[in-house]
């Protein structure tokens, strides 16, 4: 799951890149005020957006400061054509892993503790008591 996440983070990076470079090559021949131009920067601002919040959960992720802790409702969820996921409950706060991490955790109610980003609410490590 984070490997994903840190593959996004590295695209969208690339792609943010990219248009700055496109949109200065364009400023430089004066075609600044083109339909290309323009969604370039679109595309520019929508990556910065993206590379905006996977940053600040990168930097959560090693600050350790949001976990979880208490009673855990654990519930499979099948996904049909989607990915297979677990739902933890914790004080009515609900968070998704992947089902194939935790494989062998059966439905149920444990003490658990959990760590996980604050914005994507991608579990990272689950400790069960």
């Amino acid at each position: 799951m984070l490997a994903g996440f840190y593959l996004m983070w590295i695209a969208f990076t690339a792609i943010f890149v990219t248009c700055l470079i496109i949109i200065f090559n364009c400023s430089r021949k004066k075609q600044l005020y083109t339909v290309n131009a323009f969604m370039t920067a679109v595309l520019a601002l929508f990556s910065f957006i993206i590379i905006a919040v996977c940053s600040y959960d990168f930097y959560a992720k090693f600050a350790g400061e949001h976990f979880a802790a208490g009673q855990c409702q654990f519930t499979y969820v099948r996904g049909g054509k989607s990915i297979d996921t677990t739902e933890i409950v914790i004080d009515e706060q609900l968070y998704k892993i992947k089902s194939e991490l935790f494989k062998k955790i059966d439905d149920g109610v444990y003490s658990c503790e959990i760590r996980y980003m604050p914005l994507t609410k991608i579990v990272y490590h689950l400790t069960i008591r």
